[in-house]
Order: C-alpha cells, then structure tokens, then sequence
C-alpha cells in the first residue's frame, strides 16, 4: 500500500474557462467562458464566492440567480447573486475578478505559497509604523514585534508594502486571517 501522498495543483483558471467555451481563443475563452461558468453555477445552485477587481478587499459570496446578456457581441453581461443574507445584488462581468471564481465549499488556503517577507521590507514598515503597533487591539502591548497582513495572505494578500503593517504579537494573533477595518 502506498502512503505517499499527492500534492493537489491549484486549477488553472484559463483550463477552468476552457470547460465552458467552444474555443481555445483566450478573449473568447474569458468572456464567453465566463458568462458560461456563470449560467453552469446557476444551474447547479452552486453558492460560490469571488472578488471584484477593483475591490480585493471583499469577498462576494452566494447563488448565482440569474445572468443577463448585455453586448452580446463582446460577451459582456450582469450576475444576479443572491448573498448569503438573502439579499440580491447585481454585478457586471467587466468588475469581476474571474480568477477569484470559485465554489464556496473549496478551500484555496491551502493552496497558498507563503513567501517570506524580506528583512528589507520589514525594517521600512517598522519605520514607516514607528515601531507602534497600528492594529491596538485589546491587550495591545503598543509595541511592534511582527508584521501584519492587512488582507491575509489565505485571502489573497500580498506583500506589498501597502498591504503590511507593524504590530505586536497580541494583536497579530488575535486579529489572526480576519479583515478589519
């Protein structure tokens, strides 16, 4: 018996599009791929979540209700999703980030390749922080030991600088993969 085990590729999302398209065209496959992938996850009642372009702080998740076809010729069109509060909201497919599509109940942190934040790096937001803790949550110590992810990295947080911060150990940990804001 073999114990060994496999490591799971990440899906590649232009492989994923493929599925859903007639074509191997890669502006035919993201548009007329996606608004396919859209109509399959409505068909199936499949709650999924995803982020839009602009806006990679918020996660969207829910059904998709229904998909409607605006400029047929570029493959342009709205997503009604009904959120997990009930809740309806309409979103064009030129604001979605069609990388971040994914079912729900898949779990892409463990897909994540933490890449360590160079030296470098963490002594300029020690600096640019003043070697004070930004998070001050309860049982904050003031004083800046690590650096923090503002957008985790198991949500999809880089390490760019504008997305790091300096804190203690007490607020890193409680803050934890959480958003604040």
């Amino acid at each position: 018996m073999n114990n060994e085990c496999k490591k799971e590729k990440k899906p590649d999302i232009i492989d994923i599009l493929r599925q859903f398209s007639e074509t191997d065209d890669i502006n035919t496959i993201t548009n007329k791929g996606l608004k396919n992938m859209f109509t399959f996850y409505k068909k199936e009642t499949t709650n999924i979540t995803f982020r839009l372009k602009n806006h990679q702080e918020y996660f969207i998740s829910g059904k998709v209700t229904d998909v409607i076809v605006g400029d047929s010729n570029k493959n342009l069109f709205l997503v009604e999703i009904e959120l997990e509060n009930k809740e309806k909201a309409i979103f064009g497919s030129w604001y979605i980030d069609i990388e971040t599509i994914i079912p729900s109940s898949y779990n892409p942190i463990r897909y994540f390749n933490r890449i360590p934040i160079s030296e470098e790096v963490k002594s300029e937001i020690f600096n640019r922080d003043n070697n004070e803790c930004i998070l001050k949550l309860d049982g904050c110590t003031n004083i800046a030991e690590e650096i923090d992810h503002i957008i985790p990295v198991s949500k999809g947080g880089l390490n760019n600088k504008e997305n790091l911060q300096a804190s203690c150990s007490n607020c890193n940990r409680k803050k934890y993969n959480n958003l604040l804001f």
